[in-house]
C-alpha cells in the first residue's frame, strides 16, 4: 500500500476547502450526503477496510 505525503494530503484538504459547497449546510447533513455518495461508488477489489477505532 502506497502512502501518501503530508504535503499532498494538504493540497487535497486545501482544493477541498476551496470547491465545496458545504459552507451553509449542518455538519450531520454533509456527513449524510457523503455516506450516501460513498454507497454509490463501485467497489474496489484491491482495497481493504478496516474500523476505525477513536484515540481518547
Amino acid at each position: 500500500m502506497e502512502k501518501t505525503s503530508i504535503e499532498q494530503l494538504q493540497a487535497i484538504k486545501d482544493h477541498l476547502k476551496q470547491t465545496s459547497r458545504f459552507e451553509n449546510k449542518a455538519w450531520d447533513q454533509i456527513r449524510q450526503e457523503m455516506d450516501a455518495a460513498a454507497k454509490n461508488m463501485p467497489p474496489h477489489e484491491d482495497i481493504a477496510i478496516r474500523q476505525a477505532t477513536a484515540l481518547l
